[in-house]
């Protein structure tokens, strides 16, 4: 892919193609993945996001509201609700207080489905991140790119102990590029 962009612009930096072509193709792994946990138990990645927002959520939900959260258009969030609905996982409620607009609500049966299928994708997802590191045998993915706990407090220098982004200092040591 390298070879390619430098045959057609050459001079051009393009350090980074290869390892965010390798990022992607990891994610979309993953996902494909995670996918099939899913289909395996019976529902489809964007079911799962619905009623996992409103188990999180702990409280009904508008469909606008759903649609806001996840990102997705209100004609999605209503097939999405639909299906939920028909399968008997989510109920549509009328909203007490304007009588025009409708709640989402998880069903107890949503509920008791949701626990096992979450269980088993965060029991694949923490096999990826157990993997060991290959810089230091003892160090897995997990603790090198945790997120920091809490903020710390500014230095004197301008520096926190935390990256840019959230992610600690350790994580941020062993990443390509300036130093945080």
């Amino acid at each position: 892919m390298r070879q390619q962009w430098e045959q057609i612009f050459p001079g051009l930096e393009i350090g980074s193609v290869d390892i965010v072509a390798r990022i992607n193709r990891i994610a979309q792994i993953i996902q494909l993945r995670s996918d099939t946990l899913l289909a395996e138990n019976g529902i489809t990645r964007a079911e799962f996001d619905m009623l996992s927002l409103l188990a999180r959520t702990g409280r009904p939900m508008a469909p606008t509201q759903l649609a806001a959260e996840l990102l997705i258009s209100g004609a999605g969030a209503t097939k999405r609700i639909k299906k939920l609905r028909d399968a008997g996982l989510v109920q549509r409620d009328i909203n007490p207080q304007d009588g025009r607009g409708a709640l989402v609500r998880m069903t107890p049966k949503a509920h008791d489905l949701l626990r096992p299928i979450l269980e088993s994708v965060l029991k694949f997802e923490a096999g990826l991140l157990s993997v060991s590191c290959p810089v230091t045998p003892r160090c897995s993915i997990r603790r090198r790119f945790r997120p920091c706990r809490r903020p710390r407090r500014r230095r004197r220098c301008g520096r926190s102990g935390a990256g840019r982004f959230g992610w600690s200092v350790r994580s941020a040591r062993s990443l390509p590029g300036p130093r945080v």
